[in-house]
């Protein structure tokens, strides 16, 4: 028992998943067959099950969470043929702009962005990694229904392409965290080829927001992009090089 983080009741609070838990299941689908993903914290490269979680909201509010968790889900799903299911419901305004797609009509933006949020905000309240400020209780009250989403923010979604250097974008994801910038406060995580970046500013620049997935800009936009042209990517390249390989892993000899 505890008071929920989001809508503050005492009830009975659910092991709330920090990253939803399909993410980690996909992760564990290799070419040959389940096994468990290599995690990078702190310095150490180690293999494990482990999923990140935490005692934090009740039973209506984990469903509030979930609905959007299921939708992205089947967006980023793959099909036979390895490609994610989102890039079927996408066109090219402009064939000479290789990087930018507009989303369908029918693709729930709301749905994602909210989605984006929850993760963000969830971090913040599990363990600070995001530094979302005064910002915090806007978010919690979007989160819950009692007010839009706050014009000092933008959700954008990027789309990662496989290349040479990553196969299956969709099988490896990063954790929420924060970064400041001239822009103002960026705030991103990548799960299952989707990377999603958060920008809060009290002057928010206004390209953010024609970008952005959530707003009254009646087309929507998604950016296509290999993980090497994708700073995060380059960050979780530069953290694996470093790391140390312990446990199984060191016995294995399988890092590189």
């Amino acid at each position: 028992m505890g008071n929920c983080a989001l809508c503050g009741q005492r009830r009975d609070l659910k092991n709330s998943h920090l990253m939803p838990k399909w993410a980690y299941k996909r992760l564990q689908m290799t070419d040959r067959g389940r096994q468990d993903p290599i995690a990078i914290e702190n310095g150490s490269a180690t293999i494990t099950s482990r999923q990140v979680t935490k005692h934090l909201l009740c039973g209506e509010c984990e469903q509030r969470f979930s609905t959007r968790e299921d939708y992205v889900s089947g967006l980023s799903a793959v099909d036979p043929v390895g490609t994610l299911n989102i890039l079927s419901n996408v066109t090219r305004p402009d064939p000479r702009v290789t990087n930018v797609v507009q989303l369908k009509a029918e693709v729930d933006t709301e749905a994602i962005a909210y989605f984006a949020a929850s993760v963000i905000w969830r971090a913040y309240v599990m363990f600070d990694d995001c530094k979302l400020g005064k910002y915090a209780e806007p978010l919690r009250r979007y989160l819950l229904g009692e007010m839009d989403f706050p014009s000092e923010m933008s959700m954008s979604m990027a789309i990662l392409e496989p290349s040479s250097l990553l196969k299956r974008p969709e099988g490896y994801f990063t954790m929420p965290s924060s970064v400041k910038t001239p822009y103002g406060w960026l705030h991103g995580f990548t799960v299952c080829g989707l990377a999603f970046q958060c920008y809060i500013s009290g002057t928010l620049d206004p390209q953010l927001k024609l970008v952005s997935l959530i707003g009254d800009n009646p087309e929507k936009y998604a950016l296509l992009r290999k993980p090497e042209n994708f700073i995060h990517f380059h960050e979780v390249q530069r953290v694996a090089a470093a790391a140390t390989p312990r446990g199984k892993l060191a016995l294995l000899g399988l890092w590189k």
